[in-house]
């Protein structure tokens, strides 16, 4: 239905691939991009009637499967328009200086935390507690009625060298999903 292609350097001769760091850093410095950081989008097809979907279910496994992953740019010429797809997914950054050809190009950016956010694990606090009892009875309403209604806070407060409890945070909230 699509396929896409992303490499580490910029799809088009806006810099030298091994040196494109500081052209996006000219364009844009909130944008902390790096080798690491950061890949390109150099190619993408969809068929028409399952594009948008299939795009953002694409940038969605990227940044799942490679958790260093920050930014995704793609690059056109300033004459080109996204198309109703990718306008979905990225959001313009600016105009690239032409450093190895005379044509204008627009540097569009999409951003890890609109597409999966990274998942922030810490030691769980008892204070979590109400954070976290919401999640819980969603799923199974038979703990709080075996151990009471404070359980979960007596659990992460009853933790030891050998027993730990800890949350995922997006957002600096617990999410639901997470283990234990």
């Amino acid at each position: 239905m699509a396929q896409a292609t992303f490499l580490d350097y910029p799809n088009w001769n806006i810099a030298q691939q091994h040196d494109w760091v500081s052209v996006f850093r000219e364009l844009d410095s909130e944008i902390p991009c790096t080798p690491l950081n950061t890949l390109f989008m150099h190619l993408f097809v969809a068929v028409d009637e399952y594009s948008v979907g299939c795009c953002k279910e694409i940038i969605r496994n990227v940044f799942r499967e490679v958790p260093e992953l920050h930014f995704i740019f793609l690059i056109v010429p300033s004459y080109m328009s996204l198309g109703s797809t990718l306008i979905t997914v990225f959001e313009q950054v600016g105009n690239a200086p032409s450093l190895l050809c005379d044509e204008d190009f627009m540097v569009h950016v999409c951003h890890r935390h609109s597409h999966h956010p990274q998942l922030h694990i810490r030691e769980a606090r008892v204070e979590d507690h109400d954070d976290l009892m919401p999640i819980f009875l969603r799923h199974d309403t038979v703990l709080r009625e075996t151990y009471g209604e404070y359980f979960l806070g007596e659990l992460i407060e009853a933790g030891d060298e050998e027993n730990h409890a800890v949350v995922c945070e997006v957002r600096a909230r617990p999410r639901e999903g997470c283990g234990e």
